[in-house]
């Protein structure tokens, strides 16, 4: 198989958390520690202290000085806000990265991979997966800024409660597939409505999760 492309350990970790926080799996007013969640995550402190940071700086949590975070309060308009400017920017990331000329070999392999993939094979590698397929895009775009304000959003696979996984990952691949024809073909406005089409139906799920939290104990 393709060697997977990740993006740097803090970005992952922020997106980890940045996902539980959205879809209401970490709640307002948890406490966050530094070495707990470097813990359970099985990584150093140092990525862990750079992504809370992050998720401070966009006010998803309020650090403290025992280097530990609280979980702020958030609000449907905020997870809206969050995936609608997700979609403006990994559209034009996908427009402008046709527009460079972009190569999809890579990402029909990518989709090879997937699709040839066992169901139990596709749910362990799909987060992967849908990581290296994105970035790929966001790299092929030439924009280090605009890689840089992407990737300070990312939040992974869009799972939220109440929505099934195996239909999540199947709709992704097939959305990823046409993102991919219209690469192929350069066009780069079709890739562009591809591409948000794909994100906001993230935020379809996101907003499920979070309205079944306020309704649903756990």
């Amino acid at each position: 198989m393709k060697k997977i492309t990740v993006v740097p350990t803090r970005v992952r970790i922020a997106a980890e958390l940045r996902k539980s926080i959205l879809n209401g799996e970490i709640k307002a007013g948890e406490e966050l520690s530094l070495t707990g969640t470097a813990e359970k995550l099985a990584v150093s402190r140092t990525p862990v202290r750079e992504a809370f940071q992050v998720l401070s700086e966009e006010g998803l949590i309020r650090l403290r000085m025992n280097r530990s975070a609280v979980v702020m309060q958030i609000d449907e308009n905020y997870i809206i806000d969050h995936f609608e400017t997700r979609a403006l920017l990994e559209g034009e990331a996908v427009a402008r990265a046709i527009r460079a000329g972009m190569d999809p070999t890579s990402l029909e392999q990518l989709q090879r991979d997937i699709q040839n993939a066992s169901p139990q094979e596709r749910e362990k590698s799909f987060s992967d997966y849908n990581q290296s397929f994105h970035l790929c895009i966001w790299r092929a775009s030439n924009s280090p800024r605009l890689l840089s304000f992407i990737e300070s959003m990312w939040n992974g696979p869009s799972y939220s409660r109440g929505v099934a996984d195996a239909e999540h990952r199947r709709l992704s691949i097939e959305e990823h597939q046409c993102i991919i024809g219209h690469i192929r073909d350069r066009n780069a406005e079709e890739g562009r409505e591809a591409m948000r089409a794909h994100i906001l139906r993230g935020l379809e799920n996101f907003i499920k999760g979070y309205r079944m939290g306020k309704t649903v104990l756990y």
